[in-house]
């Protein structure tokens, strides 16, 4: 019997498959490329393994964003698609401080440390209009706040957590602004504000004519336009850079009495709120966002109509502005733009991939009825949080 013919049962079986029987030499050579073989299948899994380990290191060291120091901030900043620039500044006494510059493409961040102690945070958003800057002030100190040792903080204890959450935030908008077309989100923003103060002006203008409010002090009006009619905008408070729309809030019917209460309840106190952000576009059906003052009218309502019910939202006279208009994309760049559909249903035009958003904080579980009205809207169930007002929808 030929060496190898035990291959298959019998040697006829293996004439009938018209092989031959492997020699002893052949048999080893096979032998040895399938062990080559699982080797290399073992060393790839082995690889796999050893790479979703790292992965799964760097997301847990991910979570600690690390202590405040050069390197943790120009570390940090890079991770956020920021660059980042030293510069020494010497100053009497001869100490040398440096100067870390955080720069995007519309925002630019100074960070003054005198041996990794932060002493001064600049923000400046420099294709910003002047009145438009001006609002964006309280968010410097907000990260100032965040960055800067408390009385009797030392150092070594100092965490970055507080100041990355802000820092990812203007990252956010700095990426999906486009500054060459004239559109920054943080101005967006902004114009979204601006409408919903003068409406909350409104409401506590209607408010105080009122007979039930008569001679009640502002802070207690201001308190009840956020509970009982359309919320209070704020922009960059509660050590949070942004906007949102404060709706309910512990103890609406105890204003504070003085300055120090009023300061304990503005930062302790439980509020509800809706924070509104940008987000790239998901589909073409979703309104792109815009950047305007005048949501609503100057008037607040519809020619014709008179009422004094701040929930009168029927008689409100809300505005659609218009959208802003990009260049064809330059050949080599980044395409931040999406054709969309005019009304006339002939003409397309292009505008920014990004959308306005507005998230409920702390989460808000809605009534099933309330979800069966989102479900007729084609409304994702990813994306139930979204306020009243029309601009947001």
């Amino acid at each position: 019997m030929p060496p190898g013919a035990l291959n298959f049962d019998s040697p006829s079986t293996l004439a009938a498959f018209g092989g031959q029987a492997f020699t002893d030499h052949e048999f080893e050579q096979q032998k040895q490329r399938f062990e080559q073989q699982n080797q290399q299948e073992r060393a790839f899994a082995s690889e796999a393994d050893k790479l979703k380990r790292l992965e799964d290191i760097l997301s847990v060291l991910n979570k600690k964003k690390g202590l405040v120091s050069e390197v943790g901030l120009e570390r940090l900043a890079e991770r956020n698609g920021f660059d980042c620039l030293k510069e020494d500044t010497i100053v009497s006494g001869g100490r040398k401080l440096k100067t870390l510059v955080i720069a995007g493409s519309s925002t630019q961040i100074d960070i003054v440390l005198d041996n990794n102690i932060v002493q001064h945070v600049t923000l400046a958003f420099p294709g910003l209009p002047e009145p438009t800057a001006r609002l964006m002030e309280p968010a410097g100190q907000i990260l100032l706040r965040d960055l800067k040792l408390r009385p009797k903080q030392s150092p070594l204890t100092k965490e970055l957590d507080k100041f990355a959450s802000n820092l990812e935030r203007l990252a956010k908008l700095d990426q999906l602004s486009i500054v060459e077309a004239g559109f920054i989100c943080h101005e967006a923003l902004t114009g979204i504000y601006k409408s919903l103060q003068r409406l909350h002006e409104w409401d506590i203008s209607k408010l105080r004519e009122q007979p039930l409010y008569s001679g009640k002090p502002q802070q207690f009006l201001e308190l009840q336009a956020m509970c009982s009619a359309h919320g209070v905008p704020l922009l960059h408070a509660r050590d949070r850079v942004g906007l949102a729309l404060q709706y309910w809030k512990e103890r609406r019917f105890l204003p504070p009495s003085d300055d120090k209460t009023a300061a304990y309840a503005s930062d302790e106190e439980k509020v509800w709120s809706m924070v509104i952000e940008c987000a790239a576009m998901e589909g073409l059906s979703e309104a792109p966002a815009r950047v305007s003052d005048d949501w609503i009218s100057k008037t607040i309502l519809k020619g014709g109509v008179m009422t004094t019910d701040p929930l009168d939202i029927h008689s409100l006279d809300w505005q659609e502005p218009d959208t802003v208009a990009l260049p064809p994309p330059e050949e080599g760049k980044k395409d931040k733009g999406v054709d969309i559909l005019q009304p006339d249903m002939m003409t397309t035009k292009r505008v920014p991939q990004v959308k306005f958003t507005a998230t409920f904080d702390p989460r808000s579980f809605s009534p099933t009825a309330t979800g069966f009205d989102c479900t007729s809207l084609s409304i994702p169930r990813r994306r139930r949080n979204f306020p009243s007002h029309p601009l947001l929808m």
